[in-house]
C-alpha cells in the first residue's frame, strides 16, 4: 500500500474540475495519514495565487480552498514534511506571478526538485 502521495496540478483552477479535484483528493490522503506532496506546475501555479476573484465566475473559490487544507494540515500532522504544497518556482514569472502573490504556506521548489518529489512517491496522481 502506498504510504506517500504526490498530486501533480497541471490545470488552471477554474474551467474544469481538475483543480478542485486535486485539492479534494489531497485533503483525503491528508485525513487517511499518507505523506501529501501538492505540487503545483505550468497553469496549476494559478491555484495557489492569493485573492484569486472567482464571484463571477460561477466556481468555488479555490484559494480559500487551498487555505483551508493547508490550516487542516497544521493540525493534522505534527511533521512538516508530512504534507507540502509546492509550486515550480520556474513557472510562475511566465505566467505574471511572484513568490509575494502566493497564498501563505506554499514553497517554491525548483524543477529538479519537483523531479524529486515525483520520483520518491509511492503514488502520483496528475490533475
Amino acid at each position: 500500500m502506498a504510504e506517500s502521495l504526490c498530486i501533480l496540478v497541471r490545470k488552471p483552477p477554474y474551467g474544469t474540475i481538475h483543480a478542485a479535484e486535486a485539492l479534494r483528493h489531497a485533503g483525503g490522503a491528508l485525513k487517511s495519514s499518507l505523506k501529501v506532496n501538492l505540487v503545483m506546475i505550468d497553469d496549476g501555479v494559478y491555484l495557489a495565487k492569493d485573492w484569486q476573484q472567482s464571484a463571477d465566475s460561477g466556481w468555488v473559490n479555490l484559494s480559500d480552498a487551498l487555505k483551508r487544507l493547508i490550516a487542516q494540515a497544521s493540525l493534522l500532522v505534527k511533521n512538516s514534511r508530512q504534507f507540502r504544497v509546492c509550486v515550480q518556482g520556474s513557472a510562475l514569472p511566465i505566467r505574471g506571478l511572484s513568490a509575494s502573490s502566493l497564498i501563505p504556506g506554499v514553497s517554491l521548489v525548483s524543477d529538479a526538485e519537483v523531479a524529486g518529489l515525483l520520483a520518491s512517491a509511492d503514488a502520483v496522481m496528475v490533475y
